[in-house]
């Protein structure tokens, strides 16, 4: 179960269950669903966060975050709010 509010939502959405967490009849669905999940479902999901999570280290990840910043910073001066 992943909030959709997360910045790992956008990787690993297709594999999480996602859920508005201010929505709590969706929050409770949610964990229903992962309580009672068929466990080839469960496994598959299972499988593959793990694949996206074991591929990136956080050398990466600082990257990528630096990369965003350097993207929106673009054109701005230094000291402008």
């Amino acid at each position: 179960i992943l909030s959709e509010n997360t910045g790992a939502h956008e990787e690993l959405s297709e594999y999480a269950l996602s859920v508005n967490p201010f929505d709590i009849q969706e929050l409770a669905d949610s964990i229903h669903a992962a309580l009672t999940m068929d466990p080839e479902e469960r496994r598959r999901r299972h499988e593959g966060l793990k694949s996206i999570v074991t591929s990136r280290d956080p050398g990466h990840w600082i990257d990528e975050q630096l990369a965003d910043i350097q993207r929106k910073d673009t054109g701005r001066i230094v000291g402008d709010i």
